[in-house]
């Protein structure tokens, strides 16, 4: 498998995200001009640590290793988005068409169930893929392997804050 130019970067940039995302309610306690270098700090607070991992490895297995990550990334994600669908979508009816329709809300419960299995869907694809990229490199494996179960440990745990 070869990995596409950009995807690196693509992960790079959601994971910067993610961290933005987690660091909001501290940056809006903060006057303004100094919210901007705290941002780009977690913004490319990934990215740094990618940079980390580039020394360790030649640049073709850091490319691999990232895109290996990327399906767990996309499980973050969509755990972190799935409060919203799953408890505002449900009113869309008696919002838009008047409170005679039915609405919904899901269970905090199912919410939190959802968002476990969403990170550790993303979890097994990662190493699922990271298994495909890395086959021959069996030391390499390991690590990446352990990267992605710490950073799904991770990123569950960042979701049920958030």
């Amino acid at each position: 498998m070869t990995v596409p130019e950009g995807e690196p970067a693509l992960l790079l940039v959601l994971a910067g995200g993610v961290c933005l995302h987690h660091w909001q309610p501290a940056l809006e306690a903060l006057p303004p001009l100094a919210r901007l270098p705290l941002a780009a700090l977690a913004q490319g607070l990934p990215s740094l640590l990618a940079l980390a991992l580039g020394r360790l490895v030649s640049p073709e297995q850091w490319r691999q290793t990232l895109y290996g990550l990327l399906p767990l990334v996309w499980g973050v994600l969509l755990a972190r988005h799935l409060p919203l669908a799953m408890t505002e979508a449900g009113q869309l009816l008696p919002v838009t068409l008047g409170p005679a329709w039915p609405g919904w809300s899901a269970d905090p419960h199912v919410l939190a169930f959802c968002q476990s299995t969403a990170v550790f869907t993303g979890v097994g694809a990662s190493l699922l893929l990271l298994r495909r990229m890395l086959l021959g490199e069996g030391r390499l494996l390991w690590w990446g392997s352990g990267l992605a179960l710490l950073l799904g440990a991770g990123g569950r745990w960042l979701v049920a804050l958030g």
